[in-house]
């Protein structure tokens, strides 16, 4: 199961994306405002992320 997920990129999208999100929390817990380039790439990953998850449940639903 595990190199199925490692095959679909599922835990590579999953670490990446809780990544971005830890670092750009991370400056704004500090009380720093994140670079712009840090706040759009997140933006980027986050909707790759979630798209790719609607992406998955439209495609098993179609082949129920």
């Amino acid at each position: 199961m595990l190199v199925q997920l490692l095959r679909e990129s599922v835990l590579i999208q999953a670490l990446i994306t809780l990544v971005m999100v830890f670092a750009a929390s991370l400056i704004a817990v500090q009380g720093r405002n994140p670079p712009d380039w840090l706040v759009q790439a997140l933006m980027l990953i986050l909707g790759f992320y979630f798209g790719s998850k609607v992406e998955r449940v439209i495609a098993s639903s179609m082949h129920r």
